[in-house]
């Protein structure tokens, strides 16, 4: 079975709302995710991820340990490989909310779009992305910073 590692984020601004993607393939909104690049790390894998897909460049980590990590087995749909994925997600936030995406977004998704943190638990598809933002809500919680 091949292994996969991926690494995500969660995009918060200082109102505490997260950023979601919709993707246009399956109709889902989720979390930027992708996979880690040969000399990235996890936190740096991420980061881009959240670049690309959402055009922010103002981004900061503010978590190093991952607020949650995934693993998964699926069947890839074009090559029938059995595949061992691991997702790893970690929180950032925007630096200014008064600035705009920078460039466009991924191509793969629809839109864009900040949403509360209960909004975005209600939008996600998947019960690992609520889990991610649960996470996301206990930090946020207990500190007075995103």
């Amino acid at each position: 079975m091949k292994k996969h590692f991926s690494a995500g984020g969660v995009l918060v601004n200082n109102k505490h709302e997260v950023y979601l993607l919709h993707q246009i393939v399956r109709d889902e909104w989720v979390l930027p995710k992708g996979g880690i690049e040969e000399g990235e790390d996890k936190i740096t894998a991420a980061k881009r991820e959240i670049q690309e897909e959402t055009g922010y460049q103002n981004i900061e980590i503010i978590l190093q340990e991952p607020l949650y990590t995934h693993q998964y087995s699926f069947t890839h749909p074009n090559t029938g490989e059995e595949i061992d994925k691991v997702v790893t997600f970690y929180l950032f936030k925007l630096l200014d909310d008064n600035l705009k995406a920078t460039k466009e977004m991924s191509a793969e998704h629809l839109e864009g779009k900040w949403f509360t943190l209960e909004e975005a638990m209600q939008k996600v598809t998947f019960d690992d992305l609520r889990t991610v933002l649960e996470k996301v809500q206990e930090h946020l919680s207990s500190t007075t910073q995103p």
